[in-house]
This record gives structure tokens, C-alpha cells and sequence, in this order.
């Protein structure tokens, strides 16, 4: 009797569709449409040129400046963690979906986008939360009073207590950087 492991995919849909090899020249949204179980007990992995850059989610933003000019690879890896599995030859199965890049030329690192335009106007002495908006997998977003300063925070939200100056937001990415965001408070 052959087990459902053999006859289905997890995968429902995928987008940007498998059927080409693709060249990014600006960030783009990469989608998975899963047949979850439920409760969902499924593992994700998205990887980069084998680098983990996401974990557990259903899609992710990619820079082109995180691709190497010519092959690169994006990959997800999921896996069923359910106890109900029984057979051993199926409790670590893992399916996959591939998308494939020929980068002809380096990019750079885009600018962040953020919920609040170019310039956020807040009152001075208040709190603030700031956040990326579609922050990019694999990047690590650093909050910064001055640019010589040390980071106030890192990741894709911060919050600023007692507002007094402007602040800056900044990607890394394998030793580059972005394009600078600024936040004003007045």
C-alpha cells in the first residue's frame, strides 16, 4: 500500500513559477501555497546559495544585491515534524522547491522600505516604534541615532523611548550595506 508521502506534495502553488532560470534586478516576493495539516506541523527552510536566510514562513523578499553575479539558488526545505508519522523511511522526508538565478551583474543592496515614507515626523520625548515594511530574508536591518553611533537596535522593528534626534536604518547583507533611511523628530 503506498503512503501519502508518495503521492502528494505539499506544494499547492509557487510563485514566481519553476519553469525559467531568472535574473532579479529588483526586490522581489517568492510564494509557497502549502497544504498545511492542521495543527500545522510543517518545518521550513529557506536557503540562499545554502545560507538559511528565513525560517517558518510561507514567502520572503529577495534583493538582487545578495545574489553573486552568475548561478545562485534559492531553496525551501519542509518537513512534516508530525508525531503521526509511524514509518521510519518517512519521518525525515523533506520535500523542496528550487528557483534558479544567472546573475549578470552586481547589485547593490536596495534601500529599506519603511512604514512611514522618507521621513517620519513625531513629537520630540515621545515613544516611537519604527519598522521595515517587507523586510528582506537574510537581512539584518541595524538602528542607529548618528551614523557613527553604535546600533540602538537590530532587526526588522525598534522601539525609541523618549524621541530626542533623528535616527537612521541601515541593511547588512554579507558585508554590504544599504542605502540609508532617515526618522526626524521635531
Amino acid at each position: 500500500m503506498a503512503s501519502i508521502k508518495q503521492k502528494s506534495s505539499p506544494f499547492i502553488a509557487v510563485k514566481p513559477v519553476l519553469n525559467n532560470v531568472l535574473t532579479l534586478d529588483s526586490v522581489q516576493k517568492f510564494t509557497l501555497q502549502l497544504a498545511k495539516p492542521s495543527p500545522n506541523t510543517f518545518k521550513l527552510v529557506w536557503s540562499l546559495n545554502n545560507e538559511a536566510i528565513a525560517h517558518d514562513i510561507d514567502s520572503i523578499y529577495l534583493d538582487p544585491g545578495m545574489l553573486n553575479i552568475g548561478a545562485n539558488e534559492l531553496k525551501v526545505i519542509i518537513q512534516d515534524t508530525t508525531d503521526l508519522l509511524r514509518d521510519p523511511k518517512y519521518v525525515n522526508h523533506r520535500d523542496s522547491i528550487v528557483w534558479k538565478f544567472n546573475q549578470l551583474k552586481s547589485y547593490e543592496l536596495a534601500k529599506p522600505i519603511n512604514t512611514w515614507g522618507d521621513t517620519l515626523e513625531t513629537c520630540f520625548g515621545g515613544d516611537q516604534v519604527i519598522t521595515v515594511k517587507k523586510p528582506i530574508a537574510g537581512l539584518v536591518y541595524h538602528w542607529f541615532e548618528t551614523l557613527t553611533a553604535v546600533p540602538i537596535g537590530t532587526g526588522n522593528n525598534v522601539v525609541i523611548q523618549k524621541v530626542s534626534a533623528s535616527k537612521n536604518i541601515m541593511s547588512l547583507h554579507i558585508g554590504k550595506t544599504s542605502i540609508q533611511c532617515n526618522r526626524k523628530s521635531y
